[in-house]
């Protein structure tokens, strides 16, 4: 049987410049006899860092780069958002010629118009994560506090065996109460690790930043910046760490910068011996309004970055993401994927 090539269709105006720079790529025999002309024409436009780097050692750079340029100034710089809305319709429009009769709805298709939907998924994504720290900090207090209770009956047991006082207080109250003071926030990290594991291997977890990206972008942020923003609250370092998963270096190295702002869990203790000390009754007020003064700020920092550095200028890349099926959880991939994450941070 006869294949019949099929070749994708971008629409007049960007076919011509795929057409263009596909030529111009023709000329440099080395690049054009590893890759195909035309895919690297794509690529070129959509922005990709990796071909870009090839391009920049290719002799017809000049040419190229002076066609993109031109690209940029009539389609703007979300080629790669075009193209992709392009290839999608496509394949919508491919689909009913190929799949005969009506696709069955999924579990994950009446998931998605409830969680994903303009009114109800943000209420339900604040319930989610409300859920998700109260787990965290209700379920870790009990191993935070016996991590304590140990770590203070063995310094009382040590010091009771040393007859020198400076020795056994060195002993006591300085390594052993040292090492239980930051071993009690292993169980938080863990715990939170484990929630956002399920949430993630559910395929919850990328909904959340799809959900929250149209109000990150007025922010200022990506919309994967959420998740790194979120973790910054039990812990800023691997909410830091968080940030590679944004493919900009731009945003990625915006959300790097303002994530310290978010109060994380290590904070809490300070906040609330202040509150205590200077605000008295007025203690829980304070320590969440220092939470609150955090999240503020962090947004304030974001756009005053955005508008006044040069390097930060312009809008947040697009966020372009392919949603998951809902799966259950395995406990074995979970407790795996919480170790890694929690031994990393």
């Amino acid at each position: 049987m006869k294949r019949r090539e099929f070749s994708i269709s971008y629409g007049k105006p960007f076919d011509e410049f795929i057409s263009r720079i596909a030529s111009s790529l023709q000329k440099d025999e080395e690049l054009s006899s590893k890759y195909p002309v035309k895919w690297l024409a794509i690529k070129v436009l959509e922005g990709d860092e990796e071909v870009l780097k090839l391009i920049n050692k290719s002799p017809c750079k000049e040419e190229v780069m002076q066609q993109l340029s031109e690209a940029r100034k009539i389609f703007g710089e979300d080629m790669e958002v075009a193209l992709a809305e392009r290839r999608y319709l496509i394949i919508s429009e491919a689909l009913p010629k190929i799949l005969k009769g009506a696709r069955p709805l999924t579990i994950t298709d009446l998931l998605d118009k409830a969680l994903l939907n303009k009114y109800v998924g943000i209420p339900v994504f604040l319930a989610m994560w409300w859920a998700l720290f109260r787990f965290t900090f209700d379920v870790s207090t009990p191993f935070s506090d016996m991590i304590g209770m140990f770590f203070s009956w063995l310094g009382k047991i040590t010091s009771s065996y040393i007859s020198n006082e400076q020795l056994a207080s060195f002993i006591s109250d300085g390594i052993l109460s040292g090492l239980g003071g930051v071993l009690v926030f292993l169980p938080p990290i863990f715990f939170l690790f484990l929630g956002l594991a399920l949430l993630e291997d559910s395929g919850y977890l990328a909904r959340a930043a799809f959900v929250m990206d149209r109000i990150m972008h007025k922010l200022g942020l990506h919309g994967k910046s959420f998740i790194p923003m979120l973790m910054g609250f039990g812990c800023n370092i691997p909410g830091i760490m968080a940030t590679r998963t944004i493919d900009r270096e731009e945003d990625r190295i915006l959300t790097i910068l303002v994530n310290p702002l978010i109060s994380c869990s290590a904070r809490l203790p300070v906040y609330i011996l202040v509150g205590g000390a200077v605000l008295g009754s007025y203690a829980a007020a304070g320590v969440y309004s220092m939470y609150i003064l955090g999240i503020v700020l962090a947004i304030l920092m974001a756009l005053l970055f955005r508008k006044t550095i040069p390097y930060f200028k312009g809008k947040p890349s697009p966020f372009i993401l392919e949603l998951p099926m809902y799966s259950r959880p395995t406990l074995r991939d979970t407790l795996v994927h919480m170790w890694g994450e929690a031994l990393s941070s």
